[in-house]
């Protein structure tokens, strides 16, 4: 369990969210009655208990799950080199690119303007 705020989170698997279904299944009576009741399509929650696909997003909400992007593996390396002034150097190329790119287009108008009507 990890803390966030004043509250307790726990991690969880696919397989948490799964077995939560499967208590709303039962509790409905059957798949069917599930789907309808919460809205979601029988087909995909077909699927879903079957292992043949992963909950979506709105699947895990309904059975009071959210889900998070976590790194696994190695520590978290940018890919870009950091400034620290709270701008990285990826947005000074990127302004920098912007700014050639202004200057091509605004040579090019000029050129095409420039050229007699054919």
């Amino acid at each position: 369990m990890e803390a966030e705020g004043d509250r307790w989170v726990r991690l969880v698997t696919y397989d948490d969210v799964i077995a939560r279904m499967r208590e709303g299944v039962a509790l409905a009576g059957s798949q069917r009655a599930y789907a309808w009741a919460t809205g979601l399509h029988e087909g995909d929650l077909g699927q879903v208990l079957r292992d043949r696909k992963l909950p979506s997003e709105r699947m895990c909400n309904l059975v009071g799950i959210e889900r998070h992007l976590v790194v696994m593996g190695e520590p978290y390396s940018p890919v870009w080199e950091l400034d620290l002034s709270g701008a990285s150097v990826l947005d000074a190329d990127l302004h920098a690119l912007r700014q050639r790119i202004a200057r091509l287009s605004a040579a090019k108008r000029a050129r095409a303007a420039a050229e007699p009507p054919s």
